[in-house]
């Protein structure tokens, strides 16, 4: 029988139906390795499993999904600090080799030594990829055509596509911007407005625009928490989208304070460098 030990820190890789959970204790030695179902009920069963080791105070979740996101929300409430490993440990995987256990080793490794502070997810469901649109496209014939050839050659789901337009780009011919976007909304994709600035053009058109998400502009969440202008805006920006019926992303959160004043203004969504660092992916 293996002998609890003082502090334990965990990893999890996770997978839609599979977590593997690690194990480190204060030494950095790996007392096990196991495999559990992907679900709820088993949530209890892995972290009774970790907790055999000793007391699981921090858990780094691998998660190039939203795979964890179940987990999290079940490891959080019980006062476990839970944190996103946003890359896997490529010095580890070129000594051990690529594999479930090398990786959730990796996220426990990362996670007691410090090196990510990312969120955890605790919202479900698949990725949604963001695609920003130029003007030029906006207003072309056929653009919910070519936008559902794309989307199927590659195998993105409209509910799992999310396309980003900008201000300017419906300023010059509105009447066959919002026609598109319209018809890009009834396929289920959701549209978003990018760097919102409660400008003239942002006021005349919101009401009437065939939206979901408004972005919130990098120059105002910049200043939250220093800046009371920019703070009022945030609020008020925040406020005109939740009465239009609109969820609010904003942009460019690097600080904690910056995500606490978020969250109390009850924003929906944000973007930045505190929650995940920006990846490159080879092509």
């Amino acid at each position: 029988m293996t002998e609890p030990m003082t502090l334990v820190t965990a990893g999890v890789d996770t997978h839609r139906d599979t977590h593997v959970p690690a194990a480190l204790d204060e030494r950095g030695d790996e007392p096990g390795i196991e495999s559990f179902p992907a679900t709820a009920a088993r949530y209890s069963k892995l972290l009774s499993w970790l907790n055999s080791f000793g007391t699981v105070k921090r858990v780094g979740v691998q998660d190039t999904a939203c795979y964890s996101a179940g987990l999290s929300r079940h490891l959080q409430p019980k006062g476990i600090e839970v944190i996103e490993v946003d890359r896997p440990n490529r010095h580890l995987r070129r000594r051990a080799g690529k594999s479930d256990p090398v990786d959730a080793t990796g996220a426990a490794s990362a996670a007691q030594s410090s090196q990510t502070t990312a969120i955890a997810k605790t919202v479900d469901g698949d990725l949604e990829i963001s695609v920003n649109v130029w003007a030029r496209q906006l207003v072309s014939a056929g653009l919910a055509k070519t936008v559902t050839e794309v989307a199927d050659r590659t195998g993105v789901a409209p509910d799992q596509l999310c396309l980003e337009v900008t201000e300017t780009a419906l300023v010059d011919q509105p009447e066959i911007a919002i026609a598109n976007l319209a018809s890009l909304l009834d396929l289920g994709i959701d549209i978003a407005l990018d760097g919102f600035r409660t400008g003239h053009a942002s006021l005349t058109y919101l009401p009437t625009l065939p939206i979901t998400h408004i972005k919130i502009d990098r120059s105002f969440t910049a200043g939250l928490g220093s800046n009371a202008g920019d703070t009022t805006i945030t609020k008020f920006a925040l406020a005109l989208a939740h009465r239009l019926g609109l969820q609010a992303i904003a942009e460019g959160i690097e600080t904690q304070t910056q995500l606490d004043l978020l969250k109390h203004m009850n924003c929906d969504l944000g973007q930045g460098y505190h929650l995940i660092e920006l990846l490159f992916v080879g092509i």
